[in-house]
């Protein structure tokens, strides 16, 4: 009586694994690019059109964080967007998510910054909020342990 043992499904499960970590390890390295660039985007005049603390549980934690959506034109055209900060905001902190928002109202007029390149890319806030390193690290570690199991 003989055994086979196939690999093939184990083999494919890791190599899409390994390929879901890659593409979320460039999506924070993006991210981080982003909120960096932005401190040298061209500023401008923008409306808040909405400013709340948006809040969900995680496996009964609470969690929260900081949500805006303002309006700005730019060479005629209006666009309307949402991004606050380059990377992750919500935290188990409800205080630090308030802080975010502090002293925001709708219908304030703020700068935001654009990317004159991309004008429809913008952000409140330049930078990058987050844990770059350990993110990194811990993704990379990720993979090389699937690798070297499979």
């Amino acid at each position: 009586m003989s055994f086979s043992i196939s690999t093939g499904g184990p083999v494919w499960a890791t190599m899409l694994m390994v390929a879901f970590l890659l593409a979320l390890l460039f999506w924070i390295i993006r991210n981080h690019r982003l909120g960096e660039a932005a401190h040298g985007w061209h500023p401008v005049k923008a409306t808040l059109l909405e400013v709340h603390i948006k809040t969900r549980s995680d496996d009964g934690v609470e969690e929260s964080a900081p949500q805006i959506k303002y309006q700005y034109i730019f060479r005629g055209r209006t666009f309307t967007r949402k991004k606050l900060q380059y990377g992750d905001l919500w935290s188990t902190d409800y205080a630090e998510s308030c802080a975010h928002v502090h002293g925001l109202h709708k219908g304030d007029v703020v700068d935001v910054l654009i990317n004159p390149k991309k004008p429809g890319q913008s952000v409140l806030i330049p930078g990058y909020h987050g844990r770059l390193l350990p993110q990194v690290i811990g993704i990379v570690g990720l993979i090389s342990l699937l690798l070297l199991v499979f």
